[in-house]
């Protein structure tokens, strides 16, 4: 996104369940370099049982901003599938974030997550 001399880079993705860690690794390689303001998110089914922080590692120097212990998923499941990863630049401008899991969206005909924001405050024009 650019707004005016604002630049933020997002990355959004839906990662397949059933091989996370690879895809998560191959995302990591295509983003690791970015610089500036970098964001990634989406459903990265990176909880649970498909995917382990401590056994796989990937974007170790990045900030997990949506944390192992919140559930973003609308089923019996503890889990925090959907994330926010920022790279330093971008975790400086992160000033809040979390899971709407309001009783009223919890309809799997809608969808079988809860819908995860951000709110960010540009603190440099880069």
């Amino acid at each position: 996104f650019k707004i005016d001399n604002y630049f933020l880079n997002i990355f959004n993705i839906h990662i397949d369940p059933d091989v996370a860690p690879q895809e998560i690794g191959e995302l990591e390689k295509l983003v690791v370099n970015s610089t500036g303001n970098t964001l990634v998110c989406g459903d990265l089914n990176a909880d649970c049982k498909y995917y382990s922080r401590k056994k796989y590692n990937y974007f170790a120097k990045w900030n997990w901003i949506t944390p192992d212990e919140v559930d973003t998923a609308v089923s019996k499941m503890d889990c925090a599938y959907d994330r926010f990863i920022a790279n330093n630049d971008a975790k400086r401008e992160i000033i809040g974030f979390g899971v709407n899991n309001d009783q009223r969206i919890k309809d799997k005909r809608i969808s079988d997550h809860y819908p995860i924001w951000i709110k960010i405050t540009p603190k440099d024009k880069n």
